[in-house]
């Protein structure tokens, strides 16, 4: 299956690297860097997450960090939807901006 990071995944990859890269820019790369490595483990193995918290989602936790990334199989892909770090989970609700690749807020 082929992965596909969504515009607002993407996005929050931008925000979590700025938003790292402002005390430690090795570490926001090392970040980034794990983030993608775990998402590959999605193609060989879609049903790796746990029951997502909105319908017809999965969310993979990302071993050795607080971050998440909520995930959808359709049309063959594996479509990673967002990417939030788990001290967020009060703040952020998962919602259909993400499912439908709406502009949404900066993440940690």
């Amino acid at each position: 299956m082929k992965i596909v990071w969504t515009e607002p995944s993407r996005q929050d990859l931008r925000d979590i690297f700025i938003y790292i890269s402002e005390d430690n820019t090795k570490a926001a790369r090392a970040l980034l860097s794990k983030i993608k490595e775990r998402a590959i483990l999605l193609q060989d193995n879609p049903l790796i997450g746990r029951i997502g918290r909105v319908d017809g989602t999965r969310e993979l936790v990302i071993t050795g960090t607080r971050y998440i990334l909520p995930y959808r199989v359709k049309e063959n892909q594996i479509q990673i939807l967002a990417v939030f770090h788990g001290a967020d989970n009060g703040r952020i609700i998962f919602n259909s901006a993400h499912i439908n690749n709406k502009k949404h807020g900066n993440h940690r």
